[in-house]
Parts: structure tokens; C-alpha cells; sequence
């Protein structure tokens, strides 16, 4: 008797698999009967928009820029500064490197002969 029963739940089990595929395939039929192929204009748009999702976020995700600080070491490095200190004409050309405020603070220190030395002073005011 138990395998009596085994073949009826096998061939209701597979009665209802076919019952579920043909009403899967009924439903993607009505579906696709519904859908039409793109046009060219909108493959076109839809590239477009696609593209534009692709773009990076031109806020936090590009890279930064070096900080303010590290760029002045950076010039600092670039002119030797570690290994002997700056010579007058070292001196004038970094602080040129180093932007105009520093050319104005230059400007300034070419005036002060009591805090430097007169051959600074002579090439600083060559930032005049």
C-alpha cells in the first residue's frame, strides 16, 4: 500500500510542476506581448543617462589636494633647506615659490636690517 501512495504523490507532485510552468510561461508571454523593442532616440537616452550615473561625484570622492603645509615643505625640500639653511639668493627664491604673501613678508624683512643681515636684506629687495 505505501507505494501506492508514493506514485500518487509523485504524480501529483509533477501535475502540479507542469500546472506552475505553464502558468509561469502564460505569464511571461502577457508580458512580452505588452513590451516593445526600444527605439534608437531612446537607446541613445538611456546610454546617456547611464553614462552620467557612471561619473564620479565631483565632491568628496576625487582625491585632495596636498594640504597648504605640506606643499610649503614640499618647496622647502625642493630648495634644500634641510641641509644647510637658505643662502640670500636661496632665501628670495622660495619665499617667491612660496606665494605672494610670503613675497610681501619678504618685502617687509628686506626693510629690517636690524634683524638681518645686509646681504638678505640687498637680495630681499629684489622682491620690491
Amino acid at each position: 500500500m505505501p507505494k501506492n501512495n508514493e506514485k500518487e504523490l509523485l504524480e501529483a507532485l509533477e501535475s502540479e510542476e507542469a500546472k506552475m510552468d505553464k502558468e509561469e510561461k502564460e505569464v511571461l508571454e502577457v508580458e512580452a506581448v505588452g513590451t516593445e523593442a526600444p527605439t534608437k532616440q531612446e537607446v541613445v537616452e538611456i546610454d546617456e543617462v547611464q553614462k552620467e550615473e557612471k561619473k564620479p561625484f565631483k565632491g568628496k570622492k576625487e582625491k585632495k589636494p596636498k594640504s597648504r603645509a605640506a606643499q610649503i615643505l614640499a618647496i622647502f625640500s625642493a630648495h634644500n633647506f634641510y641641509a644647510n639653511g637658505f643662502t640670500p639668493l636661496e632665501m628670495r627664491t622660495t619665499l617667491e615659490d612660496l606665494g605672494p604673501t610670503y613675497v610681501k613678508i619678504g618685502q617687509i624683512m628686506s626693510s629690517r636690517t636690524d634683524l638681518l643681515p645686509e646681504s638678505y636684506c640687498k637680495e630681499l629687495e629684489k622682491l620690491r
